[in-house]
């Protein structure tokens, strides 16, 4: 009995430490068709998701997200899925990991359904990016998704801003979680952009000797090329 107990205890646990911090809502394996039904519709997922997230539980918050992203082009919704950036899925204890296609292979889904946004999307995520009170995760995610959305036409520049930001933040660890990420984006990068992907790293660099950069600078190195 103690040890069964124990067992139980044990796994109450290892949810909370798999969840905590991103997770401020109640952790839950299946949704409810009392609190968000199946074939909801975008309007009434993005309803769910504006709730108290404290009071939502995560099956549902994955369910509703997932609803906005299969939609795609649900603008409303684009200033919301920001603010779950940093909300990840749970790892259910004893059941394997699932892997899906997007920009975090499904870990994060609201920044897979940003993505899916297209460059609708654009303005809010490099908002969130380049906001220092913003989530350290959230702020990662959100430069792997503004990347992936201007991977064809203007990797170099999202990287540039990727340091940028790591420059400016306020916090230790939140710059070295952008530095790590634009160094493994700027990895990506194909052939005919790569060398431009690594030079743009060397911004830290330069600015390692300056002050911190003003909100001035900020706007005029937004994808300068």
């Amino acid at each position: 009995m103690l040890n069964r107990l124990a067992v139980r205890l044990q796994g109450f646990v290892l949810v909370l430490a798999l969840c905590l911090p991103a997770c401020a809502q109640v952790v839950t394996w299946e949704c409810t068709e009392a609190e968000l039904q199946t074939k909801a519709g975008p309007a009434a997922a993005l309803a769910y998701l504006k709730g108290d997230r404290q009071n939502l539980s995560s099956s549902c918050v994955i369910q509703a997200i997932r609803i906005l992203g299969t939609d795609g082009h649900y603008k409303p919704a684009i200033d919301t899925l920001v603010s779950y950036l940093d909300f990840e899925v749970p790892v259910q204890p004893g059941r394997p990991i699932v892997v899906l296609a997007g920009v975090t292979s499904g870990f994060y889904p609201a920044a897979d359904a940003l993505y899916r946004m297209d460059k609708l999307a654009l303005p809010a995520v490099e908002h969130a990016l380049t906001n220092d009170d913003f989530p350290t995760q959230g702020r990662v995610n959100a430069a792997k998704v503004l990347f992936n959305l201007r991977f064809r036409d203007a990797p170099q520049a999202v990287i540039r801003l990727i340091v940028l930001a790591a420059r400016n933040a306020k916090d230790v660890d939140t710059e070295d979680a952008l530095q790590k990420v634009a160094k493994e984006l700027a990895r990506s990068c194909w052939n005919d952009t790569r060398q431009k992907c690594q030079e743009a790293l060397k911004t830290n660099r330069i600015l390692m000797t300056r002050p911190r950069i003003s909100s001035i600078e900020w706007q005029t190195s937004r994808f300068g090329g």
